[in-house]
């Protein structure tokens, strides 16, 4: 890792503590969420992040087909629209049909006419993760960059993910972490969330629908995960801590 070899260079003081800084910005914030779903295979990401950002587009085009298709009165264009949401081939053409839907969604709200939550929901995160890549993509300083196939004048948010089988991404750690973490959130159901922050605030968001009939062996297996990411957390900062001051 940089941090490691940037230590090795230097002795100052100060610049340790910047370097330890640095790396408490990537652990103020631990987000356990607990997920159910019909079907789990439980598979993890692939090592390729270009077939990564695939399957994770693919899977949101599919789940805005079905969410078009079961609120087609309130979106009037079903037959369109599942057609468009099948042929998008980068996230800039997914993300800009996105915001026409969501648009329309709020403009309907304002009358009443309203989709599930859990699906008003999903569509807010397709959209954050969207300006996530839109955003990482045109960072000069640390952007994500398709290095193959050669420059094509396009960023990662504008290209066709499906035009090469040698399409090959460049990603920084940071980015990897988040764009892995987004796929296994996929367009799933987060019916339990707890996030602590390291100034010692802790929400935890409980789906309204899970909560009129909670189960007790999710609630138990939230809990047990959420304390032992609290113990894994803690681990992990002192042990950066203890690198990056040992002299």
């Amino acid at each position: 890792m940089n941090w490691l070899r940037r230590k090795k260079n230097t002795n100052s003081t100060g610049h340790k503590e910047t370097v330890f800084a640095k790396i408490l910005d990537d652990l103020t914030t631990l987000e356990v969420n607990t997920i159910i779903k019909k079907g789990m295979n439980a598979a993890s990401p692939p090592e390729d992040i270009a077939e990564t950002l695939k399957m994770l587009l693919d899977r949101y085009k599919i789940r805005m087909n079905r969410i078009v298709y079961h609120n087609f009165d309130v979106f009037d264009q079903y037959d369109d629209t599942e057609k468009e949401f099948s042929e998008h081939r980068s996230y800039k053409e997914f993300h800009d049909h996105l915001k026409e839907c969501k648009h329309k969604l709020d403009e309907r709200g304002k009358s009443g006419v309203r989709i599930e939550d859990i699906d008003y929901t999903r569509i807010n995160r397709m959209l954050y993760f969207c300006n996530f890549i839109r955003e990482r993509s045109t960072d000069d300083a640390h952007a994500m960059k398709v290095i193959n196939p050669p420059v094509t004048g396009k960023t990662l948010y504008e290209t066709d993910l499906y035009s090469t089988k040698d399409l090959k991404i460049f990603t920084g750690t940071r980015d990897r972490v988040k764009i892995n973490r987004y796929y296994d959130l996929a367009d799933e159901r987060i019916v339990m969330q707890t996030r602590f922050g390291i100034d010692g605030d802790v929400v935890t968001r409980i789906e309204e629908d899970f909560s009129g009939s909670p189960k007790k062996l999710v609630l138990d297996i939230h809990n047990e995960h959420t304390n032992l990411s609290v113990n894994y957390w803690k681990s992990l900062i002192e042990i950066a801590k203890g690198i990056i001051f040992h002299d």
